[in-house]
């Protein structure tokens, strides 16, 4: 299809709070992809409660959404004004080429069963989209001997989910801890991915699911690296 085609549908336009730009994006350590991914969903409107953001992305290219294919389940979004926030995924197939998208902002839960079956889930506000994945560069990380640099600032540790083994680390700020249906998710700025905010679930110390990296990811928090 050549240049990059994307299609908007909102519900309620004047109360728009998803931004249209969305992006696609694929991994890479020096030009070698990793496997992961991430969409990039902007706000236009900040809002005080808790969303939440669904997406649906045809990776085999069929044209429609299949069972697997419901790639950012549930997950809590805090609208912020001019502000971008990232959910990463592991894929199955390479992602190459353009790909239909769907991303809903919803105030409940969805099923798989809604992906499945037509007319697809439309939330509160949703965003249908043909676009094509961006190649993105994991940036650097920024380490320090501490791993407390400033308030709301912790450090990550990265190893090997078999051995154990430390195999690196990195320094994030933690905007917000979330608890929802028993489940906690935390959202941070971290210099290695896009610009915004990045949200994963935790268990524990242990982020599941962290963008950069497809290993075991443990949070040093204050109180841990105090104690």
């Amino acid at each position: 299809m050549g240049a990059l085609a994307l299609f908007l549908f909102f519900r309620t336009s004047p109360s728009q709070v998803l931004g249209e730009k969305i992006e696609l994006g694929v991994l890479a350590n020096n030009n070698v992809r990793n496997g992961r991914a991430f969409i990039k969903v902007p706000f236009v409107k900040g809002e005080e409660a808790t969303s939440l953001i669904n997406a649906a992305l045809d990776i085999n290219g069929s044209g429609i959404f299949e069972e697997g294919e419901w790639v950012v389940k549930n997950m809590p979004a805090l609208p912020r004004v001019d502000w971008n926030n990232s959910f990463y995924f592991t894929l199955g197939l390479p992602l190459q080429g353009e790909k239909r998208i769907r991303v809903v902002l919803s105030d409940f839960p969805l099923t798989e069963s809604m992906w499945l079956a037509e007319p697809l889930p439309a939330g509160r506000q949703f965003i249908d989209a043909v676009i094509e994945p961006k190649h993105h560069e994991i940036g650097a990380f920024a380490t320090d001997e501490s791993g407390i640099t400033a308030s709301g600032t912790v450090r990550l540790i990265f190893s090997d989910p078999t051995t154990g083994e430390p195999m690196g680390e990195n320094i994030v700020t933690v905007n917000r801890l979330d608890e929802r249906a028993g489940q906690t998710y935390i959202d941070v700025e971290d210099p290695a991915t896009p610009e915004g905010t990045d949200t994963y679930e935790v268990s524990g110390n242990v982020i599941t699911n962290y963008g950069p990296f497809e290993g075991l990811v443990k949070i040093l928090f204050p109180e841990l690296v105090e104690g």
